[in-house]
């Protein structure tokens, strides 16, 4: 029956006229919270405002099939060196040739679409945007390519292949030219380098404002008068995703175009005049 009864009354307890029994030990331990909660709060609050410690997915791929990308803005700067760094570039004894390439593949048959000569001129500062490479390189000094509406990409596994050569030839067939074995006499004395300055990519999630950057990569290859070189220079898009937000999302979306990998190969030359031959790619992984 004592289940029943509605109007029982609330007992109360109290110490020395209050509900709450504080001791120093829970003071002490009071404190110590609301200084670590200060604490946690302070850093993860400084992570928000100075945009750190993001939530970051990268991929360095393209989507399944292989795409076109403008490289225009892609620095390319080569000359040739001897082993001190002195630039060496005589008409006389060798010569650079530049080209576009366009092919179409079908069932492993290769046909050209389109073949387009390139301009090569003397690099100049305004030509260059990456911040790095101007404050550390003589830019005048290179050689650099009119790219202008160059789009490179596919490769022999696909239905298209578009690429850049840039060859390193021996002076043949001009009234300037000096005398072949003056020339391979030259070349073997000296052992220049075809040198090659391009952007390598940097992932940098800290970085709110460009966390993708690029640092100057160099590529030497021997010029030997008696061995050709063939080098494919393979470059990938990196694509960074990343959140900067503390409660609610704060999405930032980078991408660079930046240096992969080389395969080179070596053989006797037979074509007396192409000593070095760079092709330049775009890969999907």
């Amino acid at each position: 029956m004592e289940n029943l009864n509605l109007f029982g009354a609330e007992m109360k307890f109290n110490y020395d006229g209050k509900i709450l029994y504080k001791t120093s030990v829970g003071m002490f331990l009071s404190i110590l919270f609301y200084i670590l909660t200060g604490v946690f709060i302070f850093l993860t609050g400084q992570d928000f405002l100075k945009r750190l410690n993001p939530k970051t997915f990268t991929s360095t791929s393209f989507d399944n099939d292989y795409k076109l990308q403008d490289i225009s803005d892609l620095e390319l700067l080569f000359r040739v060196t001897d082993p001190n760094g002195m630039n060496f570039f005589d008409p006389s004894v060798i010569n650079f040739r530049a080209t576009f390439i366009s092919l179409s593949v079908n069932n492993s048959v290769v046909r050209p679409k389109g073949i387009k000569p390139l301009e090569i001129i003397k690099c100049s500062r305004d030509m260059i945007k990456n911040e790095v490479i101007l404050n550390t390189t003589n830019i005048e000094a290179f050689f650099c390519l009119n790219k202008k509406d160059i789009e490179v990409g596919g490769y022999f596994d696909s239905s298209f292949v578009n690429f850049v050569s840039i060859e390193v030839t021996k002076c043949i067939n001009n009234p300037i030219c000096k005398d072949i074995n003056v020339i391979d006499d030259i070349l073997a004395k000296n052992k220049y380098f075809l040198s090659f300055i391009i952007p390598e990519t940097t992932i940098s999630p800290n970085n709110y404002e460009k966390g993708l950057g690029s640092v100057p990569k160099t590529l030497l290859t021997s010029v030997d008068p008696f061995i050709a070189t063939l080098s494919d220079y393979f470059f990938s898009k990196t694509n960074m995703i990343s959140d900067y937000g503390w409660i609610t999302k704060e999405i930032k979306d980078n991408n660079a175009l930046g240096f992969n990998y080389e395969n080179k190969k070596n053989f006797k030359i037979k074509d007396d005049q192409m000593i070095i031959n760079v092709m330049i790619y775009i890969n999907k992984y």
